[in-house]
């Protein structure tokens, strides 16, 4: 089965490549990788003809036009190098027959990790004080002061794997930890220390710090905007390591203006998928509401790297190659995929794990429009 890798980076060509090569030699040869630099879009699909799997990121265009596209081309499979699908018209997919197969926990300590990283260098004033010694000037005034987390309240909202990891962290530096989440884990809470609230809205009066934890859905969308701000104390702090699309990025910017939020460290951010992954230093992004942000000092951006450590592009390379090769198996067992094409061993291997001519894998899990979580 041949697989279009599109928004190839180069450690995306290493970290699927060794990912392959850790497999069985006749699970290996069940996929041929075709990896392609460009995103995902109207301009690009075209690149995934010949192909009966395509394996996408965040922020390439999975819309409902490009399904119906990648469809005529005769994909039978979106793999997502992500655990979000948001980007993704799975209605469409669903209209269409196409599996959408995702990794749902690469590492979540990866992301939990970063979020503190960010929340640290943001309440302790980190990479302005790193920029002042590059200067050899070592003064403690002007706005280095930071702000002591224990004993502070750390606001959680969406307590899934992250959240947890990240509501442990704050427990471990002595703060209190108070989440919303509509699914609660009442169990992990109890034994943790943290507490639930059942209104959001309670969460951003109280947090000192706030993280944000949740996917973007159409009624996540903007979860931080004016009015919510407005709930928050002027000395707080809002970590996003989840979604750009969870902030109202020129709501940030009218708080500083007005000196309702003390600062804001992002990894994420609104709109982002028109750049990120992507070196704009010689180019003028378009989007002046970033451009504005990046010129407070209040503000801390990272490009989406949150996910970005050696365990977890480990663990997105094997687990999109496990998804392939899986899919490669369900499309030879409905007659989609020409098991002529595949090595003799690999035949053999498949047989051998319940398959006839033409047959295979009576007891794959994965079905045609849904999504693997």
């Amino acid at each position: 089965m041949e697989v279009a890798v599109f928004h190839s980076k180069k450690y995306d060509v290493k970290s699927l490549t060794e990912a392959l090569e850790r497999r069985p030699e006749e699970e290996r040869d069940t996929i041929k990788l075709r990896f392609i630099e460009a995103r995902l879009s109207e301009q690009t699909v075209e690149l995934a003809h010949g192909a009966k799997a395509i394996c996408v990121f965040v922020n390439d265009d999975v819309s409902a036009g490009i399904i119906d596209e990648l469809a005529d081309l005769g994909v039978k499979c979106i793999a997502l190098r992500c655990a979000g699908f948001d980007r993704v018209d799975m209605n469409r997919a669903n209209e269409h027959g196409i599996t959408v197969m995702r990794v749902p926990a690469y590492s979540p300590h990866a992301v939990a990790e970063h979020t503190w990283a960010l929340m640290l260098a943001l309440t302790r004033k980190i990479t302005r004080a790193e920029s002042r010694t590059r200067e050899f000037n070592f003064e403690l005034d002007g706005s280095l002061l930071g702000m002591e987390l224990h004993g502070r309240t750390l606001g959680i909202i969406g307590t899934g794997k992250i959240g947890q990891l990240v509501a442990g962290i704050g427990l471990a530096f002595g703060m209190r930890v108070v989440c919303f989440d509509k699914f609660k884990n009442t169990t992990w809470a109890e034994q943790s220390g943290a507490e639930y609230f059942e209104d959001v809205n309670d969460v951003f009066r109280e947090a000192d710090v706030l993280s944000l934890h949740v996917p973007l859905f159409p009624e996540t969308q903007f979860l931080v905007n004016e009015e919510t701000i407005k709930l928050m104390k002027n000395t707080a702090f809002i970590v996003n390591t989840s979604r750009g699309g969870l902030i109202k990025t020129s709501a940030l910017l009218d708080a500083f203006r007005k000196k309702e939020l003390a600062g804001v460290a992002l990894d994420v951010v609104y709109g982002e998928e028109d750049f990120v992954f992507t070196n704009m230093s010689d180019d003028n992004i378009m989007d002046d509401d970033l451009a504005r942000l990046t010129t407070y000092r209040q503000a801390i951006v990272t490009g989406h790297m949150a996910f970005f450590s050696d365990v977890a592009l480990k663990n997105i390379g094997d687990t999109t190659i496990d998804n392939l090769i899986q899919m490669a198996a369900k499309l030879v067992k409905k007659g989609k995929l020409d098991e002529q094409e595949l090595p003799e061993a690999t035949v053999a291997m498949l047989k051998g794990m319940g398959f006839n001519q033409g047959n295979l894998l009576s007891k794959m899990s994965v079905k045609s429009g849904h999504v693997r979580i």
